[in-house]
């Protein structure tokens, strides 16, 4: 239960109270020369004891519930900072990952099977492997139970066998290169992930069949979040 002030609640009351008694003196009909003292007492009546009242309520009431709403929303700013977590996109096709690629020491990626970002960033994909960056690239395998199952609930078939053959034409292609790896794991996805020198981008999936857009977060390196995410892929190597 709330506790009120008792100086609070005193003075509230002696304005109301003042406010009551010039309502009451307006009730008179007072002028001086062409003023009119009546009127002039209820307007500042009727002010002091909506003033007293507005003030009550807020001191007592909307004050506190202003003070928690801000309390939660700084509690809940201070966690998401200390998670690492630095934007958030509402659809992930709105990243352009082009200079990230380019300026990073180091490229890790992990889609189900998609070959689009491979195709969309080849370009930045290679001249970042010229330069002598490293690469590691996870899908899931082509034979692995979750992509036969997704194969039987409706998934395009054709679609699903043309990523698998620009993917394993990039892994040929780069087979030589000790710095490229292109990993095909056993795996149920629940995200995919593009992680950079020192920051991450967590892409969400959909449940449901078919393409649509999806949201994506930014990950500072730092974050116990990105040390997640880093173990998580790490361990589809085992």
């Amino acid at each position: 239960m709330k506790r009120f002030h008792a100086s609070n609640i005193i003075f509230c009351l002696s304005i109301i109270v003042t406010g009551l008694i010039l309502l009451l003196l307006s009730t008179n009909s007072w002028s001086y020369s062409q003023f009119d003292i009546s009127s002039a007492l209820s307007m500042i009546g009727s002010f002091l004891v909506v003033a007293a009242i507005v003030s009550f309520y807020f001191e007592n009431f909307a004050k506190f519930q202003m003070f928690e709403e801000v309390f939660e929303r700084v509690i809940g700013s201070a966690s998401a900072f200390r998670a690492g977590v630095f934007e958030h996109y509402q659809n992930s096709k709105d990243i352009n990952f082009s200079e990230k690629i380019r300026k990073s020491k180091s490229l890790t990626t992990f889609f189900t099977y998609s070959d689009g970002f491979l195709k969309r960033y080849k370009e930045e994909i290679e001249e970042h492997i010229k330069k002598g960056g490293s690469i590691k690239f996870y899908f899931i395998a082509d034979n692995a139970p979750i992509i036969e199952m997704m194969k039987k609930s409706g998934w395009n078939q054709e679609s699903i066998s043309a990523n698998y053959a620009y993917l394993k034409n990039f892994a040929n292609e780069h087979d030589q290169n000790e710095n490229v790896q292109v990993i095909f794991c056993d795996a149920v996805p629940r995200y995919s992930a593009v992680v950079f020198d020192h920051e991450m981008y967590i892409i969400e999936q959909t449940n449901s069949k078919g393409q649509r857009a999806v949201p994506a977060m930014k990950i500072d390196g730092g974050g116990y979040l990105a040390e997640f995410y880093r173990d998580d892929l790490k361990r589809l190597e085992g």
